[in-house]
């Protein structure tokens, strides 16, 4: 009897002190992350859900109930603004807005910063926290990242270029100083790059929109692996068939020492040469080779100090872009939102500006030098002086258009010199540039039409000239100490090791 009522006792209690703690609580609103908001800064903005409790908004209810609070002021027709001194209507037309793709997503959960007194939106449209996918933009060009996704989505076709952003957003006002309405929320999936891209542009884009950078481009800039254009199919084509003949010569000869070997026979000890290699302990064999007599050039530096510089400079400069390259499309492919991706696909960014800058003048240097050694080397001259002589003027003024295309593109967005500084050389020819009389942004789609042919016509040239030892001396330096280390081990090259 006791125990039963000592029970009643203590759950009476805590009724008590549950009721009284409910009674003299301070109510606090909720705001999106399910804390209480603490009271505003004196002078600061007052968030409205300090008053009302933020619904849900991963779910239709709590979305709907979200809306319309929105909905108390937008859908009346006698919603208006002042801009330029007249009267735009703000009124959400409720049916259209139903039709929309974003019919059922919160208006707060795209216009994040007007869910505060003063009533104003301070930040663009946050598009990026659905559509993330910053890869699919990256191949467009990184001048991209500047402008805001409405002003190329947004049907409307007015835009501006924001002074204090530096950012390409949806404007305000037509060309005649006509309030534009924002309030429609039709968007576009094939973006209308006349928009920008036309001669004597507002925003400074260039006067033409360029194609994408693609395959061809991949061993210097970030690119999608495909052949985007019909220069680059011609380029990528013409490069295949040299690559199949060069196979093809290469295949007539004998494979691991065996000869009267048919075509399907020679691919099928090939293969059964690479699977042995793959899971044997001679992997790493191929590795350190490729490194160390691939890239690093171990041999050469062996038998000629002067060569091995010459190969160095073009070929260390060329694998560490191709590696940032590498990384970066990476990067915006699985990390679009982080902070070293936004710098990584941004050339005006301070790092990748001067690494690039860097990287080209050594190239440049480079095929500079191997030109000297070969027109200095009566015997070499004699035997390859032509092919020599033209993959290298290719691949030297490849970098030099490279670099005026740099030049006249911090010309054309009018980049702060502070900033192109660190694109040295980019922004030392357009300090030579910057006093003639001309319109940069028609003359920048000109110079990257020039650049883009010498990159695909070394692209095609390549499997033909001399430079295709660039291509094949990694793979036979590097494959030839594994079949070595195969026959040390006991068993003939070619011989399948279980």
């Amino acid at each position: 009897m006791r125990s039963r009522e000592a029970w009643r006792l203590l759950i009476g209690t805590l009724l008590a002190l549950a009721l009284l703690s409910i009674a003299t609580a301070t109510v606090q609103a909720q705001g999106p992350s399910g804390a209480p908001h603490p009271p505003p800064a004196s002078g600061g903005a007052t968030s409205c859900w300090q008053c009302h409790r933020q619904p849900n908004l991963q779910a239709t209810a709590g979305i709907a109930a979200a809306n319309a609070l929105c909905e108390d002021c937008h859908a009346k027709p006698d919603t208006v603004a002042q801009v330029n001194g007249q009267e735009i209507s703000l009124q959400v037309q409720k049916q259209a807005f139903g039709k929309s793709r974003h019919a059922l997503v919160a208006c707060t959960a795209c216009h994040t910063s007007v869910a505060r007194s003063p009533h104003r939106e301070i930040e663009p449209v946050a598009c990026d926290g659905c559509h993330s996918n910053l890869a699919q933009h990256l191949a467009i060009g990184d001048p991209h990242l500047n402008v805001d996704c409405a002003a190329c989505h947004f049907q409307n076709d007015h835009v501006a270029l924001d002074s204090t952003t530096s950012r390409v957003v949806l404007a305000r006002v037509d060309s005649q100083g006509k309030p534009v309405s924002l309030t429609d929320h039709t968007l576009v999936s094939q973006v209308p790059c006349g928009r920008c891209h036309t001669r004597g542009n507002a925003v400074l884009a260039p006067a033409a929109a360029l194609p994408p950078k693609d395959i061809t481009c991949i061993g210097c800039h970030p690119s999608v692996p495909i052949a985007a254009s019909p220069l680059s199919w011609g380029a990528m084509g013409i490069f295949l068939i040299g690559l199949v003949l060069n196979v093809s010569v290469w295949l007539g000869g004998s494979v691991a020492g065996k000869l009267g070997l048919s075509l399907g026979e020679k691919m099928s000890l090939l293969a059964e040469q690479a699977v042995a290699i793959v899971f044997s302990r001679r992997l790493f064999t191929l590795g350190r080779a490729a490194l160390l007599d691939g890239i690093l050039h171990r041999r050469l530096l062996k038998e000629n100090v002067a060569r091995w510089v010459a190969h160095s400079l073009i070929l260390l400069p060329f694998a560490a872009r191709f590696a940032l390259g590498l990384v970066t499309g990476l990067a915006a492919q699985f990390y679009p939102g982080a902070p070293l991706t936004r710098v990584l696909v941004d050339r005006d960014a301070p790092p990748v500006a001067f690494t690039n800058d860097l990287l080209a003048l050594l190239i440049v240097l480079g095929a500079g030098y191997a030109g000297y050694l070969r027109a200095t080397d009566k015997q070499r001259r004699a035997l390859t002086a032509g092919q020599d002589a033209l993959a290298l003027l290719l691949l030297a003024l490849i970098f030099v258009f490279g670099f005026l295309v740099e030049g006249v593109h911090i010309l054309t967005i009018q980049l702060p010199w502070n900033q192109a500084a660190y694109a040295f050389v980019g922004a030392a020819l357009a300090a030579l540039l910057n006093p003639l009389p001309l319109d940069w942004g028609t003359i920048y789609p000109a110079l990257f039409y020039v650049h883009a042919i010498l990159v695909a016509t070394f692209v095609a040239y390549l499997p033909f000239s001399k430079f295709f030892h660039i291509l094949v001396s990694l793979f036979v330096v590097a494959v030839r100490p594994a079949l070595e280390d195969k026959s040390r081990s006991g068993h003939p090259a070619g011989a399948h090791v279980p």
